[in-house]
């Protein structure tokens, strides 16, 4: 599997993906929770949990003192365990007791189970890997597909049984040849993962196993199919952040990894230095002896440098670099004995470079695509003899293909119009893979060849029946004049007289694009005349990079304008009215959402935060926090970067006695990307701002971490609260409690 696009998209794409489609599932054992009966109005009501313990700590920030009273949630421990649980029961309850959410529930359930999902994710030789779950299972798979097309499973994480909960796969590569396919399997609906290596003819799994793999990165095999690189977490320490003092090994098959090779770690001194906070990868590539070391993050850009494999030298490695942060490269592949390189740098939407593998400096690079001032590059991949580009033009797919030796690239015709979100290829073959999807079609996966485009059959198949829904896209004008594109989902035909319940969600974030998913259980919401939305704000990559930094750091702010102005846009297109308009966002969507609640309360009814970043000055205290500072570009330790997450921080823009709309937090007890503390102070705080004001509640996934690996039943149940709550709060008669 050779995909490259921006490395932001990469690190939320997972996420995203579980958020709007619902595509993960459970395995069996796991608590149907979506299907919880109402309990009877004569039993006796939700007991509320007490307030949180209050224990004020006060920081000077350059002469700006700040109130942090729920600082000890930082530390984790039982009280805060205690207070996590009784939260998340009362909010169990308190959802329980709602008329309307039982069928509700039963509704969204049966959408997500009757749906079949078969995702082309690797080519190896004869093989064709995919992930692949039927219609009322509940546990992606692994298969694996031959020349015959005959198909076989090779892992079934529903067989699998872990002690910290269900086990999920991560994340899958096979060697080059696809004789064996090395596995990231996790438990819980965590990310660190454990790297098991299975037989493709057989499906016997080999001995060797390699712990504490953070789920995104997949091994890269070696030519011969018996050695592996990995990226590795350091050993696990008291209180010390996870993610930080990554190294990358050298695994050969048959041998225990404590005689594993060190060939990337955090050094200042070694040929290619990595920082602690820096993410390592070596990556070989299929029909060439070249060598590519990485480092990078939560950001677009990746520095990287090469070397020959027969160079290797463990971290001796003499390796030449190419490119550093600054140079602005977003993805790098071996096209023959060229590097091909998409840069933004002197091209806001993006070009693709070419520099000789013989001489790689940057200073000899060529252009080999232009930039398009109408679409930006979102991703490319090679084949044997071809390069393959995909633009986002409009909220669609353009594709174009540059044949090896050719000047420039032709236009390819897609079978219609929609989303392709990553392209399947093979640098050793021609053939490829394409997956189509809009906002109201299911996902179908074409075969591309000499030919043309072939439809295999496979993709996703839904009983939701959109026929009569409508995906509209619009432009919305911003405070300062900007136009941000708005995409709005509702029944056709939907008389706009502001009574309708919606839903604005929104990311604004790494560059990150909200693209055409096709959402089967959303349904359950549109057909009920509700209307859901995605504004594309800045900070988000629908208009290229200058979109993105736009939105980023010192310019978040106006991410946070463009959704109030998206918001007001709905209520006075007569789509809904502020009283029945909710806002959503999911992990760094939380600064977003919660910045925008706070600093326009009167526009919204309700809110729902996902795994949300909402306590931006304590961020490097958090799991996964130095990964971030890249994209908020601001640490506390300065006047500049104080002022820069204080206006992102949702928690410390909180005021006492202001009526917010009411506000329910989800969060996962395995979540190691985004702490859960950030959610609890931020409910603790609004609970004791507003003690006679609008709910708020903390939602709580005991055997769920970040989204990644939630079963089909949490995200179920997830989504069922999250609409069952709005209704209730934007006065639903059907779901308000009976008296």
């Amino acid at each position: 599997m050779r995909i490259h696009t921006t490395r932001a998209a990469l690190l939320v794409t997972a996420l995203l993906l579980a958020t709007l489609e619902s595509q993960t599932e459970t395995h069996a054992g796991v608590p149907a929770t979506a299907q919880k009966a109402a309990p009877d109005a004569a039993q006796t009501p939700c007991a509320a949990p007490p307030k949180a313990r209050v224990a004020e700590v006060t920081d000077d920030y350059f002469g700006i003192r700040l109130a942090d009273p729920y600082r000890w949630m930082e530390s984790g421990g039982d009280e805060l365990a205690d207070w996590v649980t009784r939260q998340g029961a009362y909010t169990e309850c308190r959802l329980a007791t709602l008329p309307g959410r039982e069928q509700l529930a039963a509704r969204v359930r049966n959408l997500l189970l009757g749906t079949s999902r078969v995702t082309v994710g690797a080519m190896a030789g004869q093989y064709r890997f995919y992930s692949k779950i039927a219609a009322g299972e509940q546990l992606p798979k692994l298969a694996v597909a031959g020349l015959d097309g005959n198909e076989r499973v090779l892992v079934d994480p529903a067989r699998l049984s872990g002690e910290k909960g269900h086990v999920s796969l991560n994340n899958y590569q096979p060697s080059f040849e696809g004789k064996l396919v090395a596995c990231n399997l996790a438990e819980g609906g965590a990310e660190i993962s454990t790297i098991h290596i299975y037989e493709t003819a057989t499906g016997k799994e080999l001995p060797d196993r390699i712990e504490r793999v953070w789920g995104e990165f997949a091994v890269h095999w070696l030519p011969d199919g018996k050695r592996f690189f990995y990226t590795q977490m350091a050993p696990e320490r008291p209180g010390a952040d996870a993610m930080q003092g990554m190294r990358v090994f050298l695994h050969v098959l048959g041998r225990p990894t404590s005689e594993d090779t060190l060939v990337l770690g955090p050094s200042a001194e070694k040929p290619f230095p990595i920082s602690p906070t820096e993410f390592p990868v070596v990556d070989v590539q299929p029909g060439t002896d070249w060598l590519i070391a990485s480092a990078g993050g939560a950001r677009s850009e990746t520095r990287f440098a090469v070397a020959k494999l027969s160079e290797l030298r463990g971290d001796q490695t003499p390796w030449r670099k190419v490119a550093e942060y600054s140079d602005g490269i977003e993805g790098e592949v071996i096209f023959g004995e060229d590097l091909v390189l998409l840069t933004r740098t002197q091209a806001p939407n993006r070009r693709l470079l070419r520099v000789s593998l013989k001489n790689p400096g940057l200073a000899h690079a060529q252009v080999l695509v232009p930039e398009d001032p109408d679409a930006s590059v979102q991703s490319f991949a090679v084949t044997r003899d071809a390069i393959y580009i995909v633009y986002l033009s409009g909220g669609r797919a353009r594709l174009r293909k540059l044949v090896r030796g050719a000047s420039q690239p032709a236009v390819m015709r897609l079978p219609y119009e929609g989303w392709t979100p990553y392209l399947v290829t093979d640098p050793l073959q021609s053939d490829w893979y394409l997956p189509l999807v809009t906002w109201t079609r299911p996902m179908r996966i074409f075969r591309a060849s000499a030919k043309g485009f072939e439809d295999t059959g496979l993709g996703e198949t839904s009983p939701a029946d959109y026929s009569n829904i409508a995906a509209q896209e619009v432009e919305v004008a911003a405070e300062d004049g900007e136009k941000v594109p708005l995409t709005i989902l509702a029944k056709k035909g939907l008389v706009r007289d502001g009574s309708h319940p919606a839903i604005l969600n929104a990311y604004g974030g790494y560059g990150f694009s909200l693209l055409p998913a096709f959402n089967g259980p959303l349904l359950a919401w549109l057909e009920r005349g509700g209307v859901y939305a995605y504004a594309h704000v800045r900070g988000g990559g629908e208009k290229g990079y200058r979109w993105h930094v736009a939105g980023k750091g010192k310019n978040k702010p106006r991410g946070i304008k463009d959704f109030h102005a998206c918001a007001e846009y709905l209520a006075k297109d007569g789509w809904t009215s502020a009283g029945r308009l909710a806002a959503t966002g999911s992990s760094a969507g939380g600064v977003l959402i919660g910045r925008a609640i706070t600093e326009r309360p009167e526009l919204f009814g309700a809110a729902v935060i996902h795994v949300g970043m909402l306590n931006a000055l304590r961020y490097l205290q958090g799991n996964n926090g130095a990964n971030q500072t890249a994209e908020l570009e601001a640490t506390p330790s300065t006047l500049d970067g104080f002022k820069t997450l204080l206006a992102m921080d949702a928690y410390q823009n909180i005021k006492p006695d202001v009526t917010y709309p009411a506000v329910m937090a989800a969060v996962g007890a395995n979540d190691q990307r985004v702490s859960p503390w950030a959610s609890a102070k931020f409910i603790a705080r609004l609970q004791a701002s507003s003690p006679n004001g609008r709910p708020a509640l903390l939602r709580v996934e005991t055997d769920a971490g970040h989204g990644f690996g939630s079963t089909r039943d949490q995200s179920a149940a997830e989504n069922a609260d999250a609409w069952s709550f709005v209704l209730w709060q934007v006065g639903d008669p059907e779901f308000q409690p009976k008296r």
